[in-house]
């Protein structure tokens, strides 16, 4: 059995290969797309879930609150997708490269919590999972059908 890195990068890369697929699938000129008032938009839904997967794993590395400032969402799916692809490439490759000491490592974070790394990778496919669920959602109401919510095969 591999490295539990390797292991946390797989499982991830189950949900977020998906969570592309779904990107891909959805109508640029759907960016802006709210099912109701006060909802993100499609756009900010596939922008936060890139962010916020990247802070967590900023978190398990030790890194918080040393990101800088977010960019601005780009107004066009385009570039949101080529983002989220390079975030999930840079993420993985992150993941995988953690030791199994640093994974037990506790880590300051969010919402004021210390947490062993590996559980901050752990809340960060929990959160995946659940966006990945919206966006399903705001994919039927355009139109799209979703994929198969894991990789089947």
């Amino acid at each position: 059995m591999g490295k539990q890195g390797d292991q946390l990068a797989a499982s991830f890369m189950r949900h977020r290969s998906v969570t592309l697929e779904e990107a891909s699938r959805l109508p640029a000129d759907q960016v802006d797309f709210k099912p109701w008032p006060g909802a993100m938009s499609l756009g900010e839904l596939l922008w936060h879930m890139g962010g916020a997967h990247h802070m967590f794993v900023q978190v398990a590395l030790g890194n918080f609150g040393q990101q800088g400032e977010r960019p601005q969402r780009p107004a066009d799916l385009a570039a949101i997708r080529t983002t989220l692809a390079q975030l999930t490439e840079a993420d993985a490759a992150a993941i995988r490269n953690i030791s199994d000491e640093d994974l037990a490592t506790p880590r300051a974070g969010i919402m004021n919590m210390t947490l062993p790394a590996s559980l901050w990778l752990h809340s960060a496919r929990e959160h995946e999972i659940h966006h990945k669920g919206q966006l399903f959602v705001y994919g039927r109401m355009v139109g799209v059908e979703p994929p198969f919510f894991i990789p089947r095969g």
